[in-house]
């Protein structure tokens, strides 16, 4: 899954989110009400998963994940901005329990600023994770940080960050010699193996999330956000190999887009949520509604297989798409929640998700929802 920066937009779909959960467990449902997409397996998916949710750190600190990934059920990561004293997050779980690893850190950039964040995570396997984010170079925080990198060989983690980025958002890649990392101003960084090559789009457009490869191209999501007008535009960009092009831009207009900032290839088709939908691209600048709840708001869509396909969002929104109907998992329905990201593989699903404000503790509770397979554990 890519990483993802779950800064996109607020309830107003303006730039920031500010995010928050809590939930129950048994599994109900109501069905969608739109069309689902083509099945391209032969076989419809299981909506029947044992629940289970975690929650991040002791609760003495708000500790938010901004992205997760993992090459398998026993090996997930999740990262992102926390509100402990000059540190970030990073957390392993590893089949059992999630461990707070961000001092791997200064393991990585040794004598760096602790004042920094983690946005996204990516790799290939146990041994051959990524993680991406910035690291504040000036007291007090300004907006304009400098972006780092970290790479874990299976031994060590070591610190790779392209000489000029700035705030990094989302991470990719086919392999550890072909890894991208985006950011705000328009800034895309490749790393072949040995060194890093800078590539731009309009300064104006702030790179959120990698969609991963369709026919032969890289995708990408961003945004941009006129100050003076108000107004924000979603881009999707296209590598075709040689240069970055912007290939479509909408205007959100608060009633709803073809596409979000968040953008995921799976299956071979691109998808992304919009308002109260999930979408679909058919062509370039053709989008199909492929589902709709006019009462939930939703944030991310991921998944494996297109008969297997997860969207989130708002007030603790999970939908499931086995094939054949969208279900919703009304146990998780809480309006002081929101369900912010999603990594799938090996045929569970990992949820990021927070409170919006604090509920009985000094400070608003991050979790994780996990979802497991009841036929296979």
């Amino acid at each position: 899954m890519k990483g993802i920066r779950m800064s996109g937009v607020p309830k107003n779909w303006s730039v920031v989110l500010a995010l928050f959960l809590i939930a129950t467990l048994m599994v109900s449902c109501d069905c969608g009400t739109e069309p689902p997409p083509p099945n391209d397996g032969p076989d419809s998916t299981s909506h029947d998963f044992t629940w289970r949710q975690d929650t991040l750190g002791d609760r003495t600190y708000q500790s938010i994940p901004q992205g997760i990934w993992g090459s398998a059920p026993d090996n997930v990561y999740a990262v992102g901005h926390s509100s402990s004293y000059v540190t970030g997050k990073i957390w392993h779980w590893d089949g059992l329990t999630w461990t707070d690893i961000s001092i791997k850190y200064t393991e990585a950039l040794p004598g760096e600023s602790l004042l920094f964040t983690p946005a996204a995570a990516f790799g290939f396997g146990s041994n051959d994770v990524w993680i991406a984010g910035y690291r504040d170079t000036t007291y007090p925080p300004q907006p304009i940080k400098q972006g780092f990198v970290m790479h874990y060989d299976g031994t060590k983690w070591h610190g790779v960050s392209p000489p000029n980025a700035q705030n990094l958002y989302a991470m990719w890649g086919s392999s550890s010699s072909d890894m991208w990392v985006g950011g705000i101003n328009g800034g895309l960084h490749h790393f072949n193996g040995s060194v890093w090559e800078d590539y731009t789009v309009a300064d104006s457009i702030w790179i959120e999330s990698f969609a991963g490869m369709l026919n032969g191209r890289l995708i990408a999501g961003g945004l941009s956000h006129n100050d003076t007008t108000g107004r924000t535009y979603y881009h999707l960009l296209e590598w075709d190999g040689v240069t970055w092009q912007v290939s479509e831009s909408v205007l959100d207009d608060g009633a709803g887009t073809p596409f979000y900032v968040n953008v995921q290839v799976i299956g071979g088709q691109l998808y992304s949520p919009s308002y109260q939908s999930v979408m679909r691209r058919v062509t370039t600048g053709s989008w199909q509604t492929v589902f709709s709840d006019p009462q939930n708001t939703f944030l991310d869509v991921g998944g494996d297989a297109a008969n297997n396909l997860f969207v989130v969002g708002w007030s603790g929104v999970i939908y499931h798409f086995d094939g054949n109907e969208w279900i919703h998992y009304d146990q998780f329905s809480n309006a002081k929640v929101d369900n912010l990201g999603i990594w799938v593989g090996g045929g569970h699903v990992f949820i990021t998700s927070e409170e919006i404000f604090s509920q009985g503790s000094p400070w608003p509770k991050s979790f994780i929802i996990r979802g497991a397979p009841k036929s296979g554990g």
